[in-house]
């Protein structure tokens, strides 16, 4: 898979908390996070945080333009927002994201979407994972 971008922390926080970020980085290699989700993932408490913020895959950009943020904040929260139009403007070719809402906006703009569901049965398909369904 090409480098991928997560939206509101919530598959990566997902993968940590299952104890499998190493099959996470096997996955999809390098993931690209915008501030906010950075802000929300690195303040969660539940996940492993130390691990993430010393990964050098999951790499933080900026999104550059914030009015389009803007515009999405009536649908979406602000990672979720900000996930999407760096998605955009980085012509990605897949969006990691779970959450239903943000998956409905992403297709709408013309973006491919997968979530940790998906990246799981990816893994078992790779052969990196025996089962998807005690995970």
């Amino acid at each position: 898979m090409k480098p991928v971008i997560d939206s509101d922390a919530t598959p990566v926080i997902a993968f940590s908390k299952i104890g499998k970020l190493k099959l996470l980085q096997q996955i999809v290699g390098e993931i690209i996070i915008p501030e906010e989700v950075s802000r929300k993932l690195f303040a969660y408490k539940k996940a492993d945080v130390h691990t993430i913020k010393n990964s050098k895959w999951i790499k933080v950009e900026k999104v550059a333009s914030r009015n389009d943020v803007e515009l999405l904040l009536t649908a979406l929260d602000r990672g979720e927002a900000e996930v999407l139009v760096l998605s955009k403007e980085r012509k990605a070719d897949l969006v990691f994201i779970d959450e239903l809402s943000a998956r409905k906006v992403a297709l709408m703009m013309g973006l491919s979407i997968i979530g940790t569901v998906g990246l799981l049965i990816h893994a078992k398909k790779r052969g990196l994972l025996k089962l998807v369904k005690p995970i």
